[in-house]
């Protein structure tokens, strides 16, 4: 579902489009595509608890900021939105550029996130409290997801059955609770962010 940003933004420059990635009861991902050469502002309607990504390379400026230069922000480079400052993203290149706008619905306690990248055959153990987390895609994804069943800290790890992950860049996919392992079964890295709830 596209949705023109001139709609929802007056100063938008021609071709910038906001498409929503993926929406539930817990969270709404949507994929803005900044022109050549243009600048995108964060709305101020969204709520306080809302993410930016960075898929492509985009300058950020902090409107108002006694630092007014640009701060380069790289794929998988990533934010939590203040109500309380205006940031603005912009293209410098001559293609587009994509940016994630991340909206949690619900919130328990605040979200943590992470941006791993995984060398070809790298294994990385997510250590966490084992919530649910948003996984998305930065670069082509084919990871192989093994998880412990075994619920008792301190009892030894028992598998679950291995589950092939296969992402495009900038899909978006939930992983369910408990301590996960990733391997990465490219021959190139994989970047993804993952968002804690």
């Amino acid at each position: 579902m596209l949705i023109p940003t001139a709609l929802l933004f007056a100063a938008s420059p021609p071709g910038m489009q906001t498409k929503i990635l993926f929406a539930d009861s817990k969270a709404t991902v949507s994929m803005v595509t900044i022109p050549a050469r243009a600048v995108y502002g964060i709305p101020t309607k969204l709520p306080n608890n809302a993410i930016w990504i960075a898929i492509d390379p985009v300058e950020l400026f902090r409107v108002g900021a006694a630092d007014a230069f640009p701060q380069v922000a790289k794929p998988g480079d990533n934010g939590k939105l203040s109500p309380d400052e205006k940031l603005r993203f912009r293209n410098a290149t001559s293609r587009h550029a994509r940016l994630i706008i991340v909206e949690i619905k619900t919130i328990e306690n605040e979200p943590t996130i992470s941006a791993p990248e995984l060398a070809a055959g790298q294994i990385l153990e997510d250590a966490s409290d084992a919530k649910d987390r948003l996984l998305i895609a930065i670069s082509g994804l084919r990871l192989l997801d093994v998880w412990n069943l075994e619920t008792d800290e301190g009892r030894p790890w028992r598998s679950s059955k291995p589950v092939l992950i296969s992402l495009r860049p900038v899909d978006v996919r939930w992983i369910q609770s408990g301590i996960h392992r990733f391997k990465n079964l490219l021959q190139t890295p994989a970047q993804f962010v993952t968002i804690e709830l």
